[in-house]
């Protein structure tokens, strides 16, 4: 009886230990940062969801190198243009462009499979789109839900002078429209 009480403590410590390096591979980030001159827009994704975009481990080991995401990136960045919508001030607009691709420098060379949905398997795609003064709205639309998966959602954040607007995106609510005007009026 003790041994089993060792056994279910050890068990429930191991698996709540677990999910404070987890990611939920169903889940993607953005965040889009408004200046003056610029909207910077950084997209995340885990292995596991790039991997629904292109194989990025082009020789199967179960390990993705920093060589192997710079070889499949501009097959990445054509699919997030391609699903991916935004607006600035009601008028369709490009993301600018988009800087190497990277994870976490201390994530190392390499991503084992084992880390592919922790954050260490987070890889970011940053755009930069000048402007010539800070926009009044932003949309961001995502049309990629039916490749990533129906379950599929993004955590996004609009920021404006420090001050933050999250917001989720999933299959049912695409899109959503940032009032830059209004977070001025809240700050």
């Amino acid at each position: 009886m003790i041994r089993l009480r060792i056994f279910l403590c050890l068990a429930c410590a191991l698996l709540f230990s677990f999910p404070a390096r987890a990611h939920n591979p169903d889940t993607s980030y953005a965040r889009v940062r408004l200046s003056s001159d610029e909207v910077e827009t950084r997209l995340t994704y885990d292995i596991f969801t790039l991997q629904k975009i292109t194989d990025l481990d082009a020789n199967h080991d179960q390990r993705i190198t920093r060589e192997e995401l710079s070889r499949a990136a501009p097959v990445i960045e054509k699919f997030l243009r391609e699903h991916i919508a935004i607006e600035i001030n009601s008028n369709k607009a490009e993301f600018g462009a988009m800087e190497e691709p990277h994870w976490p420098a201390d994530a190392g060379a390499v991503v084992e499979f084992k880390d592919w949905h922790t954050q260490n398997g987070l890889v970011h795609f940053t755009f930069h789109r000048g402007v010539i003064e800070m926009p009044q709205d932003v949309t961001l639309t995502f049309g990629f839900f039916g490749q990533l998966g129906e379950r599929h959602s993004v955590l996004g954040t609009f920021e404006k002078n420090g001050q933050a607007t999250e917001v989720i995106f999933s299959r049912a609510e695409p899109d959503f429209l940032f009032d830059a005007r209004l977070a001025s009026a809240r700050d």
